[in-house]
């Protein structure tokens, strides 16, 4: 290994310890005063393996959909052709993704 290799290696590990710091106070600065420690048990949100995908047909539509959870809760009747793997709710993909799994009250 010669002296670059070690600065790169060296520069990276801080640009990711960056990235994180910056990310996870931003994070803590979005939580909902008062938020009870139980609350960071809600696996939503605190899991992180979460995948998009299509609506699976249950009918002969040719592209079936499902209400967005997170549009329904806000009185919007707006449908996605996606979803969440793990929670099998409907999502759209403009912002209701990730407020569905960052926010306690999305």
């Amino acid at each position: 290994m010669t002296g670059r290799n070690i600065q790169q290696l060296s520069y990276r590990i801080q640009l990711v310890e960056g990235l994180f710091t910056k990310y996870v106070r931003a994070a803590e600065k979005q939580s909902v005063p008062g938020q009870q420690a139980s609350d960071n048990t809600v696996p939503r949100l605190t899991e992180r393996h979460h995948f998009l995908r299509k609506v699976a047909p249950k009918t002969e539509k040719s592209k079936p959909q499902r209400r967005c959870v997170v549009c329904s809760k806000h009185g919007n009747e707006k449908t996605s052709v996606y979803c969440c793997l793990i929670f099998d709710v409907g999502l759209c993909l403009e912002d209701c993704f990730e407020l569905y799994h960052t926010k306690l009250n999305y």
